[in-house]
């Protein structure tokens, strides 16, 4: 019997490079679900390139370019959908409601 390797278990997991939520939220056919699912894109780029959603203030074009071609990739397109998605009112509107709002400040130590 033939072994998987990751890339085909990926791909298994997902259709298009879409997870299971993404799906469900462009099959709801609303612009709720279509905003929903641009906003699990923009998490999930800005994971592959090393970084999360609420942190995307401190990613500088110096950080994506010290980075390897893979998460420069990722990092960019996750940082273009995200500043696109926050300048309408629907995009800035779902990142609440799924409670991924950015960290406008570090957070503070103990």
């Amino acid at each position: 019997m033939k072994k998987s390797n990751a890339f085909e278990v990926q791909a298994q997991r997902s259709v298009a490079g879409l997870s299971p939520e993404s799906i469900a939220a462009l099959e709801s056919g609303t612009t709720d679900g279509l905003m929903l699912c641009l906003w699990f894109l923009v998490r999930e780029w800005l994971a592959l390139g090393g970084s999360v959603l609420q942190l995307r203030h401190r990613i500088s074009p110096t950080r994506i370019a010290a980075s390897s071609p893979e998460q420069r990739a990722f990092l960019a397109a996750g940082c273009d959908l995200y500043d696109v998605l926050m300048l309408s009112p629907q995009g800035r509107e779902a990142v609440l409601k799924l409670g991924l709002e950015p960290l406008l400040q570090e957070p503070k130590g103990e």
